[in-house]
C-alpha cells in the first residue's frame, strides 16, 4: 500500500482494497490507537471523504500486511459517479450499509457487557463444522473494538476455557460449546 492515509491530511484519493487488508484507526486523548474497522478485498477505504466538503481524511488508514490497494484520485471518483448514477447509487448503498452498521455497533457497544460482546464476536465467527475461530487482529486490538481491557478480554478466555466452552491460544480459539456462548450473547443480536 505504501504510505498510509493520515487523519486530518488532505483527502486527495480513496482505496479499493484489491489484496490483503486495510485498518483504520484513531487515536485518543492519550495517543492509544483505536482500531474502528478493518477493510478487506473488494471494500471502499475513505470514499466518503472523497465526499466530505472540509476535504480532509477523518480517520487514519494503514496496511494491515502485505496488502494491495487501487488509489482512485478524488476529481476521478467524483466525475464518474457524475457520468454514472448507478456506480453513486452502489457507493451510496454501500455507505449507507456500513453506517446502518456503525449506528448498531454503538448500540451494541453500550447496552451490551464484556461477556455478551465477546461471545457475539466469536460466535458470529464460528463455522458449523465446529472449524477454528482465527482472530483478525492482536487480543489487544480485538479488546478495543469490542470496548474491552485487555486484561477482561485474557480473563473471560480463560474462564470460558476453564469452563468447556472454548479451547485454544492467542489467534486461535475453538468454540467447543457454541451453544452457551450464543445464548451469552443473545441480548445483543439483531435480527436484521
Amino acid at each position: 500500500m505504501g504510505k498510509r492515509c493520515s487523519e486530518g491530511e488532505a483527502a486527495c484519493h480513496c482505496l479499493l482494497v484489491a489484496q490483503g487488508a486495510v485498518e483504520v484507526l484513531r487515536y485518543d486523548a492519550t495517543g492509544e490507537e483505536r482500531m474502528l474497522h478493518c477493510f478487506t478485498p473488494g471494500q471502499w477505504v475513505a470514499e466518503a471523504a472523497m465526499f466530505m466538503p472540509h476535504g480532509l481524511y477523518p480517520m487514519t488508514a494503514r496496511a494491515q500486511g502485505a496488502t494491495r490497494v487501487w488509489r482512485i484520485p478524488r476529481q476521478a471518483l467524483r466525475t464518474a459517479c457524475e457520468r454514472h448514477p448507478l456506480l453513486a447509487l452502489r457507493l451510496l448503498e454501500s455507505l449507507s450499509l456500513r453506517l446502518y452498521h456503525c449506528v448498531n455497533e454503538v448500540d451494541w457497544l453500550t447496552s451490551s457487557n464484556a461477556q455478551q460482546r465477546l461471545a457475539a464476536y466469536l460466535v458470529a465467527r464460528c463455522s458449523e463444522g465446529g472449524e477454528p475461530v482465527e482472530l483478525p487482529t492482536s487480543q489487544r486490538h480485538l479488546a478495543a473494538r469490542l470496548g474491552i481491557r485487555a486484561e477482561t478480554l485474557n480473563r473471560l478466555l480463560a474462564q470460558w476455557q476453564a469452563k468447556g466452552w472454548i479451547r485454544g491460544e492467542r489467534r486461535t480459539w475453538r468454540l467447543c460449546d457454541a451453544h452457551q456462548l450464543r445464548q451469552l450473547a443473545a441480548p445483543g443480536t439483531r435480527t436484521f
